[in-house]
Protein backbone atom coordinates (compact mmCIF):
# COMPACT_ATOMS: atom_id res chain seq x y z
CA UNK A 1 0.00 0.00 0.00
CA UNK A 2 1.63 3.08 -0.96
CA UNK A 3 1.06 6.25 1.34
CA UNK A 4 -1.12 7.80 -0.48
CA UNK A 5 -3.95 5.17 -0.31
CA UNK A 6 -4.91 6.44 2.66
CA UNK A 7 -5.56 10.21 1.44
CA UNK A 8 -7.11 9.21 -1.62
CA UNK A 9 -9.81 6.75 0.91
CA UNK A 10 -10.56 9.55 2.90
CA UNK A 11 -10.71 12.08 -0.20
CA UNK A 12 -13.28 9.12 -1.74
CA UNK A 13 -15.66 9.48 1.55
CA UNK A 14 -15.34 13.31 1.53
CA UNK A 15 -16.34 13.32 -2.53
CA UNK A 16 -19.51 10.41 -2.12
CA UNK A 17 -20.97 12.46 1.17
CA UNK A 18 -20.88 15.73 -1.25
CA UNK A 19 -22.29 13.75 -3.62
CA UNK A 20 -24.94 12.88 -1.49
CA UNK A 21 -25.13 16.13 0.14
CA UNK A 22 -25.43 18.27 -3.13
CA UNK A 23 -27.22 21.23 -2.96
CA UNK A 24 -27.85 21.16 0.84
CA UNK A 25 -24.32 22.45 1.00
CA UNK A 26 -26.00 26.19 -0.39
CA UNK A 27 -26.22 28.07 2.54
CA UNK A 28 -26.63 31.85 3.97
CA UNK A 29 -23.22 32.32 3.29
CA UNK A 30 -23.33 30.65 -0.10
CA UNK A 31 -25.94 33.84 -1.02
CA UNK A 32 -23.55 36.40 0.15
CA UNK A 33 -20.50 35.16 -2.01
CA UNK A 34 -23.36 35.21 -5.36
CA UNK A 35 -24.31 38.72 -4.18
CA UNK A 36 -20.29 39.47 -3.65
CA UNK A 37 -19.51 38.18 -6.69
CA UNK A 38 -22.35 39.85 -8.85
CA UNK A 39 -21.80 43.79 -6.85
CA UNK A 40 -17.62 42.80 -8.31
CA UNK A 41 -18.86 42.23 -11.66
CA UNK A 42 -21.28 45.19 -11.96
CA UNK A 43 -19.12 47.46 -9.68
CA UNK A 44 -15.68 46.60 -9.50
CA UNK A 45 -14.12 45.93 -6.21
CA UNK A 46 -15.56 47.30 -3.00
CA UNK A 47 -13.78 49.73 -0.69
CA UNK A 48 -17.09 50.08 1.31
CA UNK A 49 -18.97 47.44 2.72
CA UNK A 50 -23.06 47.65 1.90
CA UNK A 51 -23.89 44.16 1.63
CA UNK A 52 -23.91 43.53 5.83
CA UNK A 53 -26.16 46.04 7.99
CA UNK A 54 -23.07 46.26 11.14
CA UNK A 55 -20.46 47.36 9.08
CA UNK A 56 -22.57 49.02 6.32
CA UNK A 57 -20.55 52.40 5.44
CA UNK A 58 -17.51 51.05 6.81
CA UNK A 59 -14.17 50.95 5.09
CA UNK A 60 -13.77 47.46 3.85
CA UNK A 61 -11.23 45.07 2.11
CA UNK A 62 -12.41 42.33 0.41
CA UNK A 63 -10.43 39.46 0.41
CA UNK A 64 -12.32 36.56 -0.88
CA UNK A 65 -12.94 38.52 -4.27
CA UNK A 66 -11.99 36.07 -6.51
CA UNK A 67 -13.40 33.32 -4.85
CA UNK A 68 -16.82 35.71 -5.29
CA UNK A 69 -16.09 35.73 -8.60
CA UNK A 70 -15.79 31.87 -9.55
CA UNK A 71 -18.85 30.84 -7.23
CA UNK A 72 -21.28 33.45 -9.28
CA UNK A 73 -19.24 32.48 -12.55
CA UNK A 74 -20.19 28.90 -11.48
CA UNK A 75 -23.87 30.21 -11.13
CA UNK A 76 -24.28 31.34 -14.19
CA UNK A 77 -22.84 28.77 -16.06
CA UNK A 78 -24.15 25.81 -14.19
CA UNK A 79 -27.22 27.67 -11.67
CA UNK A 80 -26.98 26.07 -7.67
CA UNK A 81 -25.84 22.56 -9.19
CA UNK A 82 -22.67 24.53 -10.68
CA UNK A 83 -22.06 26.51 -7.53
CA UNK A 84 -22.35 22.91 -4.93
CA UNK A 85 -19.98 21.24 -7.40
CA UNK A 86 -17.64 23.92 -7.03
CA UNK A 87 -17.88 24.51 -3.60
CA UNK A 88 -17.15 20.22 -3.66
CA UNK A 89 -14.27 20.49 -5.71
CA UNK A 90 -12.52 23.25 -3.61
CA UNK A 91 -13.38 21.53 -0.88
CA UNK A 92 -12.10 18.30 -1.95
CA UNK A 93 -8.96 20.06 -3.08
CA UNK A 94 -8.17 21.67 0.00
CA UNK A 95 -8.29 18.63 1.97
CA UNK A 96 -6.29 16.84 -0.72
CA UNK A 97 -3.53 19.40 -0.09
CA UNK A 98 -3.80 18.96 3.67
CA UNK A 99 -3.83 15.16 3.29
CA UNK A 100 -0.78 15.21 1.29
CA UNK A 101 0.91 17.51 2.85
CA UNK A 102 0.55 15.76 6.40
CA UNK A 103 1.98 12.73 4.31
CA UNK A 104 5.03 13.81 2.69
CA UNK A 105 5.84 15.69 5.92
CA UNK A 106 5.94 13.48 8.72
CA UNK A 107 4.39 9.65 7.26
CA UNK A 108 2.39 8.37 8.87
CA UNK A 109 0.36 4.63 9.68
CA UNK A 110 -2.25 4.50 7.50
CA UNK A 111 -4.60 3.29 9.87
CA UNK A 112 -3.92 6.24 11.88
CA UNK A 113 -4.16 8.62 8.58
CA UNK A 114 -7.37 7.52 7.74
CA UNK A 115 -8.91 7.54 10.92
CA UNK A 116 -8.16 11.05 11.56
CA UNK A 117 -9.14 12.16 8.13
CA UNK A 118 -12.07 10.86 8.70
CA UNK A 119 -12.46 12.48 12.13
CA UNK A 120 -11.80 15.18 10.38
CA UNK A 121 -14.77 15.03 7.82
CA UNK A 122 -17.25 14.29 10.39
CA UNK A 123 -16.00 17.79 12.51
Amino acid sequence: MTRYAPAAAVLAALALLLLVAGSITVVQDTWLTLVSGKTIIQSGLPRVDHLTVLASGHQWTDQQWLAQLAFYGADRIGGLKGVALTGAVAALLAYAVALVAGARRRPASWISTTIVGLLAIGA
